[in-house]
């Protein structure tokens, strides 16, 4: 008489491999999809970067201009025999 072989894979065997299964595809599509979020919000803040640093290159440049529009001005009120050419810009 032989002995009948175990079933590896039974109907509760199945359930808790399905059950990973499931949860494995359900945590690998969460991650694919957070990481595809994250992927945008890190380009969007890398062009807000670039923005803000084109905003403080002009204002930096504002500045000066008024500061040598400034100084311009005091020097051909302080030198009046001078010709002092405008600020153009």
């Amino acid at each position: 008489m032989s002995t009948p072989k175990p079933n590896i894979l039974s109907s509760q065997s199945l359930i808790p491999v399905g059950l990973a299964g499931s949860l494995l595809v359900a945590m690998l599509t969460g991650y694919i999809y957070l990481e595809s979020r994250f992927r945008a919000v890190e380009k969007l803040l890398e062009s807000l970067d670039r923005r803000m640093e084109r905003i403080e290159l002009v204002q930096a440049e504002a500045v000066s201009k008024a500061e040598m529009s400034i100084w311009l001005a005091k020097l051909a009120r302080d030198n009046p025999s001078l010709q002092i050419p405008s600020l153009g810009g």
